[in-house]
C-alpha cells in the first residue's frame, strides 16, 4: 500500500475523532479515533495483495499457478499495462492490478484445460517478476518462448 494510503486512514479517524469529541465528549472522541484508525490500518495489512514465485509455480493472492502452466511472461511498462486493460483485454483473463503501480507482468497460462488464457498482475518490479517465472518454469534465455503480444499499432 503506498504512503498515502496510510495518511488517508490517519486523517479520517482523526477527523471523526475530532467530530465525536467536539459534538459528544472527548472519550468518545478518542474511541473513535481508535476503532476508525485500527479498522484501516487491519484493512489496509489485509488487502494488500502479495505475489510470490518459487519452484512450485506463481502465487497471487491466494490463486495459484503450478509451474508446469507457466507460459511465456512479458514486463509491461504503464502504457502498454494501459492498453491490455482496455482495447487489448480479453474478459477471460486473470487481473490483479492495483491503480497506484504502473507497470505489470502479462503471463500466458499454458493449459489447454484452462479457459484462463493470461495472468495479467501490477508489479512495481516487472522485470524481476519476469525473471522468476522463467526461472520457476524452467527456462534459460534462449529456451524461452517468445513473448505474447502486448500492444497495437496506433493509427498514423
Amino acid at each position: 500500500m503506498p504512503w498515502w494510503g496510510w495518511l488517508l486512514v490517519g486523517g479520517l479517524a482523526a477527523m471523526l475523532g475530532i467530530a465525536y469529541g467536539y459534538a459528544i465528549n472527548g472519550p468518545v472522541g478518542w474511541v473513535m479515533f481508535g476503532v476508525v484508525a485500527g479498522l484501516g490500518a487491519w484493512g489496509l495489512v489485509h488487502l494488500a495483495i502479495e505475489v510470490s514465485v518459487a519452484a512450485e509455480g506463481l502465487r497471487v493472492g491466494p490463486v495459484f499457478l503450478e509451474a508446469q502452466y507457466l507460459g511465456p511472461a512479458v514486463a509491461l511498462d504503464h502504457r502498454a499495462a494501459v492498453q491490455l486493460r482496455g482495447q487489448g483485454a480479453d474478459a477471460r483473463a486473470f487481473v490483479v492490478l492495483r491503480a497506484w503501480v504502473g507497470p505489470a507482468v502479462r503471463v500466458d497460462v499454458a493449459d489447454r484445460r484452462d479457459p484462463t488464457p493470461y495472468w495479467f498482475v501490477s508489479t512495481r518490479q516487472p522485470t524481476r517478476l519476469v525473471a522468476a517465472i522463467d526461472h520457476a518454469a524452467g527456462w534459460s534465455s534462449r529456451q524461452r518462448p517468445p513473448a505474447p503480444a502486448t500492444t497495437e499499432e496506433e493509427p498514423a
